[in-house]
C-alpha cells in the first residue's frame, strides 16, 4: 500500500510538471503565431517611407507593361496593377472555370512576366479576389492623383497581406 501511495504521488508530480511545460509551450507558440498571423491586417508604420515625396502616377510604366502582358494570357478577363519603385503588384481576374487551376495559371503567368519584365522587377502576383478589388481601388486613386507615395506604399503593403502564395 505504501508503495502504491508513493507511486501515485510521483505520478501526480510528473503529470503536473508535464502540464506546466505544455502550458508554457502552448503560450510561447500562441505568442509567436500572433505576431506573424492575425485575422486583422498588421498596422504598418511608414513614418520614413522611401516614397514619401514621390508621386505614384510617375511610377506606373512598369505596371502598365505588366498589365499589357497579363491581358494577353488566355482566360484573363480583367487585370489591375500598381507599381512603386521596382515593385509591381498585379492581380488578374480569370474566367470562372479556371479558378480550379489557379496554381498552374499563376505559375505560367509569373514565368511569362518574369521573362518580359526587367530582371530587377519584384513581382507580386495574385489571383485572390480581395487583392484584385483592393488593387482596383488603388489603381483608380493613383490614376486620379488622390494619394501620395507614402499612402500608396502603405496600401501596397496591406494588399500584399491578401496575396496568397501560389
Amino acid at each position: 500500500m505504501k508503495h502504491f501511495r508513493s507511486l501515485f504521488i510521483v505520478s501526480l508530480l510528473l503529470i503536473g510538471l508535464l502540464q506546466g511545460c505544455t502550458e508554457e509551450s502552448r503560450e510561447l507558440l500562441m505568442n509567436d503565431l500572433s505576431t506573424h498571423h492575425t485575422d486583422e491586417l498588421h498596422a504598418v508604420q511608414l513614418e520614413h517611407s522611401p516614397y514619401a515625396n514621390d508621386q505614384p502616377k510617375d511610377h506606373q510604366a512598369l505596371a502598365q507593361k505588366a498589365k499589357s502582358i497579363t491581358k494577353t494570357l488566355e482566360h484573363v478577363t480583367d487585370v489591375y496593377a500598381v507599381s512603386l519603385g521596382n515593385h509591381v503588384f498585379i492581380a488578374p481576374q480569370v474566367e470562372h472555370h479556371i479558378r480550379f487551376e489557379l496554381k498552374e495559371f499563376g505559375e505560367r503567368a509569373e514565368k511569362k512576366l518574369d521573362a518580359r519584365l526587367p530582371s530587377t522587377t519584384q513581382l507580386h502576383f495574385s489571383t485572390d479576389q480581395k487583392a484584385f478589388q483592393e488593387l482596383k481601388k488603388l489603381e483608380k486613386d493613383v490614376d486620379e492623383k488622390k494619394i501620395g507615395g507614402s499612402e500608396t506604399h502603405e496600401r501596397l503593403l496591406e494588399i500584399q497581406e491578401y496575396m496568397k502564395p501560389l
